[in-house]
């Protein structure tokens, strides 16, 4: 009953799909396999366009129980290990099965004929070779014609992943391959905002080499250079502001950086105080401590100042 009812919403996700790709092959089995990349986004259907439901990370058990073939890759229909239903749909070369021969109990659509001709990859297969940072990948499908600027249901772009990432030459990449340097999600975040919040220097001097607007705002009136500050990263605070970032832009509310800066010290001020003497909050050695916090976001400031910032 449970497979009958698993084959049913793949079917039905197909037959809904309506972007005209066909598909090559679907075939349904149950092989019992794991996550072999770092981060795994299952998603509602068989497209991108469906939404993110989760993340799997590496090593997680599945049970894969249908597999949509399409020209371009394929998709697994997968329930996690111990649970009943259905979890969604993920990319199925993300998945290390544990044996090597697996035989299809059912052929539910036939095949494209060869000469048919094979359209673009889909945006999914983008975005988890971005996930995975996986530059060989991201230069195939990007030469094959897949879109840098697609947007999912949920408003990730590729250049926005990447800029959260640790290899600048995939930011490259995507913008030599025409990637909207101020393109937007829904919530309005450009690329240089999203590199911003995350502290990655490198990222930010390669956006801003590539002219990203240095003092757009998000939905919320928040430009790149509030963020790194509200975030305390101050090497990303000074690139910005000897970039040119209006050091004195105002959120709709009339918030400042050094404003936002200066209520951050405070709060971090009062959050130490009312910490009881020799509390160590159960922290590692390495972990941040209210005063490191403190300390990153006092230099924010200072840099803030000097600029000019009130």
């Amino acid at each position: 009953m449970e497979r009958k009812f698993t084959l049913a919403i793949l079917i039905l996700g197909i037959l809904i799909l309506g972007d005209g790709i066909p598909l090559t092959d679907a075939v349904a089995y149950s092989a019992p396999a794991t996550v072999k990349v770092e981060l795994l986004p299952v998603y509602t259907d068989i497209s991108v366009t469906s939404g993110i439901l989760k993340f799997l990370k590496k090593g997680d058990g599945v049970d894969v129980e249908a597999e949509t073939i399409t020209p371009e890759g394929r998709w697994c229909s997968v329930r996690e290990s111990g649970r009943k239903m259905m979890t969604g749909f993920v990319n199925c070369e993300a998945l290390e099965y544990f044996s090597p021969v697996r035989q299809p109990s059912a052929r539910l659509f036939p095949s494209v004929p060869p000469n048919e001709t094979v359209p673009v990859p889909r945006p999914g297969y983008l975005l988890q070779a971005l996930w995975n940072e996986d530059i060989d990948r991201i230069k195939d499908l990007l030469g094959k014609g897949a879109d840098p600027n697609a947007q999912t249901s949920c408003g990730t772009r590729p250049l926005l992943i990447a800029a959260k990432k640790g290899n600048t030459e995939i930011i490259r990449i995507l913008i030599e391959n025409g990637a909207q340097v101020d393109g937007r999600d829904k919530n309005g975040l450009t690329a240089l905002m999203s590199a911003a919040s995350a502290g990655k220097a490198r990222n930010v001097e390669v956006l801003i080499a590539a002219a990203a607007d240095l003092n757009a705002k998000d939905n919320k009136g928040i430009t790149a250079l509030m963020w790194a500050t509200v975030k305390g990263f101050a090497d990303v605070v000074e690139i910005l502001l000897n970039s040119g970032a209006a050091v004195n832009a105002k959120t709709p509310e009339g918030l400042t950086a050094q404003r936002m800066s200066q209520r951050i010290i405070a709060d971090l001020k009062i959050a130490d105080l009312k910490r009881p003497f020799g509390d160590t909050e159960n922290r590692d050695e390495e972990e941040d401590t209210p005063g490191d916090r403190l300390a990153r976001h006092e230099q924010v400031s200072r840099i803030l100042v000097r600029a000019g910032g009130k």
